[in-house]
C-alpha cells in the first residue's frame, strides 16, 4: 500500500518514524532550494491526511523527527532533532499530537560541544525515548517519560507539556554505553570502559577516570536494572544484575522482548558472528541459535538484525548474505527453537543461486602475522577450480580489500559485481585489521589515533602475504612446489570512510 508520494524535483525525502500504534507516519520534508524551511508532516495512513507542525517557526534545521510513546487516549508524543550551522545535530524539542492539534515546543536538551552529536530513539517497550549525546569516547543518554496525571491537564489548557528527563549515567571519558527498556521499566544497560590517553571528551588531557568499575572490560557487558535506580554511577553499576558478557565472543548488539533477550555476538579470534537468545525467565535459559549455513562453502557469512519493532514479539527475524548470495531473511521461534525460512524470500533467492552458481565457489579464513607479530585474520573468496589446481593456477590474481576504521567490521555483504571477477579466476581477499571492529573494541583501539599505522601495516601484510605466494587455496606450504616461485598479482581496493 502507498503511504505517501513525493515530488523529487521540490524536495527531498527526509528521516520518517511510524507510531506506536502504526496509524501515522512523520517525516521531515527537506525543499531543495535550500531556502525555505523543513516542516514536519504527520500523514494518517489510512485516509492519506497531512498534518503540518506549524509552530515551529523559531526553529531551523530539523534534520529528524521520532514518534515516542502513547501518552494517553491517542495522544501522541513527537521528538524533534535540530543541527546548528554546521549540521551537527545538537537540539532536541518534544511536543504531542492529537487528531489535528500540536501542543507548544518543549526544548529538552541542548549540547553546545562541537565533539558532540545528539540522536533521539524511543526504546523497545514504547514507554520512553532516549537522547543520546556522543561523541568518539563517550556518551551520555537521558530517558524521557511523563507525568501520566499532567497528560489531561496539559492538553485541555493547551499549555507546554511537562516531560520528565532522567539522567541513565553521566559522561564519563572513555566510557561507552546504550540503554533499552522494556515496558515494565526495566532498563537494560550495555557498556564497556576503555582507557582513552588523549584525554576526555572536552579535549584535556591527563584526566584520571573518577569512577572505575571491575565489572566493566573493554568488551560490551549487560547489566539490568529499573527505572528508579536512575541516574547510576560507575561503582553502582557493580550492585546491577549481571546478564552477559564473554571471553571467546564479544558482544556486537543486543535487543529485548517482553520474554526474551537476543545478543549479536562475534568470535574474538577469527571474527566468526553467532545470535545467542537468553531466557528472562526465572530459569535464564540460555541457547545459540543454529543459523542455516549457506551454500558458499566457507564460513564467510554475514549476520544481522532485521526490523525487529514488536517487544511482545514470539519469534526473532535476522538476514543472512555472503559476498556471492542475496540476503536471506530467517525466523527463529522462541518457544520451539527452529528457524524457518521466509516465504517471501525463497523464490528470488533461490533463482538468483541458480544464476550465480554459488556451489562453485568455496571461502575459507587465514590468519597473517603482521609486523609486531600480532595474527590478522584475512578471508579468502575463490573458484573451488583453482584450490584443487597443482599448477601456476593455484596462485591466482588476488583483489585485496581493506578499511580498519572507526570500529566498523569489513564488509562482506552481498555484491553482484564481483562475480565477472571470480569467473575470471580472481580472488578476492578481505583484510580484518586493526582499526576496525572485526575482533573487537580492543582490536579497534589498536588501531586508531596514534595507532593508527597498525591498520596500514596490517594491511602491507596481508598483501605481501599474497604477492609472495604465501597463502595456497590447496593448504600446501609454498616450499613444497619445485618451479620457480614467481610474483603473483595484487590488486588494492579501498572506499572511502565518509
Amino acid at each position: 500500500m502507498e503511504v505517501f508520494q513525493i515530488n523529487f524535483n521540490l524536495e527531498q525525502l527526509g528521516p520518517m518514524s511510524l507510531s506506536v500504534d502504526e496509524k501515522y507516519v512523520a517525516r521531515v520534508r527537506i525543499p531543495i532550494d535550500h531556502q525555505s524551511k523543513h516542516q514536519v508532516i504527520i500523514r494518517e495512513i489510512a485516509s492519506g491526511k497531512d498534518f503540518i507542525l506549524d509552530n515551529i517557526c523559531e526553529i531551523e534545521n530539523i534534520c529528524s523527527v521520532e514518534f515516542g510513546p502513547i501518552l494517553s487516549k491517542e495522544i501522541h508524543s513527537v521528538f524533534i532533532t535540530t543541527t546548528n550551522t554546521l549540521g551537527r545535530p545538537y537540539k532536541v524539542y518534544a511536543c504531542t499530537f492529537h487528531g489535528s492539534f500540536f501542543s507548544r515546543l518543549s526544548l529538552l536538551l541542548t549540547d553546545e560541544n562541537e565533539k558532540h552529536f545528539v540522536d533521539v530513539q524511543r526504546t523497545k517497550g514504547c514507554h520512553y525515548v532516549t537522547i543520546q549525546s556522543t561523541s568518539k569516547t563517550s556518551n551520555e543518554i537521558h530517558l524521557v517519560g511523563w507525568k501520566p496525571s499532567e497528560v489531561e491537564q496539559n492538553l485541555k489548557a493547551k499549555e507546554e507539556f511537562v516531560w520528565t528527563k532522567i539522567l541513565v549515567l553521566k559522561r564519563q571519558n572513555g566510557v561507552k554505553y546504550y540503554v533499552d527498556c522494556g515496558a515494565d521499566s526495566d532498563v537494560f544497560l550495555m557498556v564497556n570502559q576503555n582507557e582513552d590517553k588523549m584525554g576526555d571528551s572536552l579535549g584535556n588531557k591527563n584526566i584520571e577516570y573518577t569512577e572505575q568499575c571491575h565489572l566493566l572490560g573493554k568488551e560490551n557487558s549487560v547489566f539490568q536494572t529499573c527505572v528508579r535506580n536512575l541516574p547510576l554511577t560507575l561503582s553502582s553499576v557493580a550492585t546491577l544484575t549481571h546478564i552477559a558478557s564473554s571471553s571467546l565472543y564479544f558482544i556486537e548488539d543486543m535487543d529485548i522482548f517482553k520474554n526474551y533477550l537476543t545478543f549479536y555476538e562475534r568470535s574474538s579470534v577469527n571474527a566468526q558472528q553467532r545470535i545467542r537468545v537468553i531466557s528472562r525467565s526465572k530459569s535464564k535459559n540460555e541457547r545459540v541459535i543454529s543459523i542455516p549455513k549457506s551454500s558458499l562453502e566457507g564460513e564467510c557469512q554475514s549476520i544481522s538484525p532485521c526490523g525487529n519493532i514488536n517487544y511482545n514479539a514470539d519469534s526473532l527475524l535476522f538476514i543472512t548474505e555472503t559476498p556471492l548470495i542475496p540476503p536471506v531473511t530467517y525466523e527463529y521461534n522462541f518457544s520451539n527453537e527452529i528457524v524457518t525460512r521466509k516465504c517471501d524470500e525463497v523464490n528470488v533467492n533461490e533463482k538468483n543461486c541458480v544464476l550465480l552458481h554459488e556451489k562453485d565457489y568455496a571461502s575459507m579464513t587465514v590468519t597473517v602475522s603482521s609486523f609486531d607479530g600480532i595474527a590478522v585474520p584475512m578471508t579468502l573468496v575463490y573458484q573451488k577450480n583453482n584450490r584443487e589446481s597443482d599448477s601456476l593456477d593455484c596462485n591466482p590474481p588476488f583483489i585485496l580489500t581493506g578499511y580498519g576504521c572507526y570500529g566498523e567490521c569489513q564488509n562482506l555483504h552481498y555484491d553482484p559485481s564481483l562475480l565477472p571477477l571470480l569467473k575470471r579466476g580472481f580472488v578476492l581477499a578481505y583484510c580484518h585489521g586493526r582499526g576496525g571492529g572485526d575482533l573487537g573494541n580492543v582490536w579497534y583501539q589498536a588501531g586508531r589515533l596514534y595507532n593508527k599505522n597498525n591498520a596500514i601495516q596490517d594491511y602491507l601484510a596481508c598483501a605481501k602475504s599474497l604477492y609472495h605466494g604465501e597463502i595456497k587455496l590447496s593448504g600446501k606450504d609454498s616450499t613444497q612446489n619445485n618451479h620457480i616461485q614467481e610474483e603473483i598479482f595484487v590488486a588494492a581496493k579501498a572506499y572511502s570512510a565518509g
